[in-house]
C-alpha cells in the first residue's frame, strides 16, 4: 500500500484516487485525473484541518453557553477549558504558588494569571481566529472591544489576568 493510503486508514480520511481506466470507444464522460500523492496528501490535511476547525467552533460555543462559564470570559480562559495543556498560571502569594495548575479555587480571592502557548496570538492561529469570528456576534460595541484578541508577532506571550467568581453568588 502506498504511504497515502496508509496515512489515510491511520486518520481514517477517504482515499479518493483511483487508477484511470478509460476505453478507447467508450462514449463515458473522461475519469477526472489522478491526484498525484502529494495533492492527495494535501487535500487529507486540508480536510483534517477543516475537521479540527468544526470540532473547536462547536466546542467554543458550548463553552460560552455553559452555566459555569464566567460572565466575563476572555480567550485564555476557553485556551485553559480547551487545551489545559497549553496553559500556566501563576496564583497570588495567598493563593498559592507561581507555576501550580491552570485550575483556580471558587474560594481563591486573589485572581489567578494565565498565561497561553505564544503560538495562540499568531496571527494565522485557528483558535484565535475562531474566537475573534465569535466576538463579532457580539451585540455590545465595549464587550466585542474587550473579547477581541489581536495577533503578536512572533507568538510572544502575553498573560491575562482571570477574574475568579465566587460559585457562591
Amino acid at each position: 500500500a502506498s504511504f497515502t493510503r496508509r496515512m489515510s486508514s491511520k486518520l481514517g480520511l477517504s482515499f479518493t484516487s483511483s487508477p484511470s481506466s478509460r476505453s478507447s470507444g467508450s462514449s463515458r464522460a473522461p475519469e477526472p485525473r489522478q491526484l498525484t500523492e502529494e495533492e492527495e496528501l494535501e487535500r487529507m490535511v486540508a480536510e483534517a484541518t477543516r475537521a479540527c476547525e468544526i470540532a473547536l467552533e462547536q466546542h467554543l460555543g458550548e463553552w460560552l453557553d455553559a452555566p459555569e462559564t464566567p460572565p466575563k470570559p476572555i480567550y485564555e480562559q476557553w485556551i485553559q477549558a480547551v487545551h489545559p495543556d497549553n496553559v500556566k498560571s501563576s496564583v497570588g502569594e495567598e493563593g498559592g504558588a507561581a507555576g501550580t495548575s491552570a485550575s483556580t479555587s471558587a474560594s481563591s480571592p486573589l485572581p489567578t494569571a494565565v498565561a497561553i502557548d505564544p503560538r495562540l496570538y499568531l496571527e494565522e492561529d485557528m483558535h484565535r481566529r475562531l474566537w475573534n469570528r465569535r466576538c463579532e456576534r457580539e451585540i455590545n460595541p465595549a464587550e466585542r472591544r474587550r473579547r477581541y484578541v489581536p495577533a503578536r508577532a512572533n507568538g510572544t506571550a502575553a498573560v491575562g489576568a482571570v477574574e475568579v467568581v465566587s460559585q457562591a453568588r
